[in-house]
């Protein structure tokens, strides 16, 4: 385990389960739900002609709650993004960080800011979801919850531990 030592990208690994969490949230709820692109080309999907100068609108939502690419698309299962998961599943339709060559070049490093965000207030609170409230998407450039989402927080009296698969309270 790291103790109180700054996690870095070597670290990564450790926090197998983290990330796989992390990932489920975002294909759930991709900050980016659709993203636009300008054809460079005459080019065709299907049965679909696409001029070059056409504007091109990847649904990044619609990919990543698509039954046929996702059993139950619409729970919360962490086992999708198992290594043993990952070799099965379909080629662009998991894309938090775009894909391709227009790919994000700081997917990487914002996976690590988000597992390090989630380390510290881990190592500090112990939070829920305060009861009562509704929760809705509310699509705009990115996908935010429409009325906020409150939180209750208490001061940890444990560690927790997101390494190995497992989620454990020390």
């Amino acid at each position: 385990m790291l103790g109180d030592a700054p996690l870095s990208y070597s670290d990564v690994p450790k926090f197998e389960f983290a990330t796989q969490v992390i990932q489920e949230a975002l294909r759930l709820y991709p900050p980016f739900w659709m993203v636009d692109r300008m054809a460079v080309a005459d080019d065709r999907v299907g049965d679909v002609a696409i001029p070059r100068g056409s504007m091109v609108i990847v649904y990044v939502y619609g990919a990543h709650h698509a039954p046929r690419y996702w059993q139950d698309p619409e729970n919360f299962d962490t086992e999708r993004f198992t290594k043993a998961n990952e070799k099965l599943r379909t080629p662009f339709t998991f894309l938090p960080f775009g894909g391709g060559p227009r790919g994000c070049i700081g997917g990487n490093y914002a996976m690590l800011q988000i597992l390090m965000i989630l380390r510290d207030l881990l190592r500090t609170y112990d939070f829920r979801l305060a009861p009562g409230q509704m929760i809705e998407a509310r699509p705009m450039v990115i996908l935010r919850p429409k009325h906020g989402i409150r939180m209750m927080f208490t001061k940890a009296n444990c560690h927790h531990v997101l390494v190995e698969g497992v989620h454990s309270h020390r």
